[in-house]
């Protein structure tokens, strides 16, 4: 994510990402906000990949919820430990794309 000390506030819509104009017919028209969109230190674009994160970890969080209530509650010993494999390599994705991001930066 951006330092917040460098997020540029919307001169336009009020971080939004669309404001309102009137047609040609003067009826008020939603219109996407250009700045919003093509800033990158626009806060509306780091909301947005605030939310991105926020949703895949939400998902990851899940699918490992599942796996182990998958092992505790069903199936032999392999089973058990076939699920819990798998919570181990989505915990090790997860950890090097992360590892991954943080280099970058």
């Amino acid at each position: 994510m951006n330092n917040p000390s460098e997020l540029k506030v919307c001169p336009n819509c009020n971080n939004v990402g669309w404001y309102v104009v009137a047609d040609e017919n003067g009826e008020p028209e939603q219109v996407q906000c250009q700045f919003c969109y093509t800033e990158p230190n626009s806060v509306f674009n780091a909301i947005n990949a605030l939310n991105e994160q926020i949703m895949e970890q939400g998902g990851l969080i899940h699918n490992l919820f599942v796996l182990i209530e998958n092992a505790v509650n069903y199936g032999n010993l392999e089973y058990k430990q076939e699920r819990l494999r798998s919570c181990l390599s989505i915990i090790t994705t997860w950890k090097e794309k992360n590892d991954e991001k943080n280099d970058i930066s």
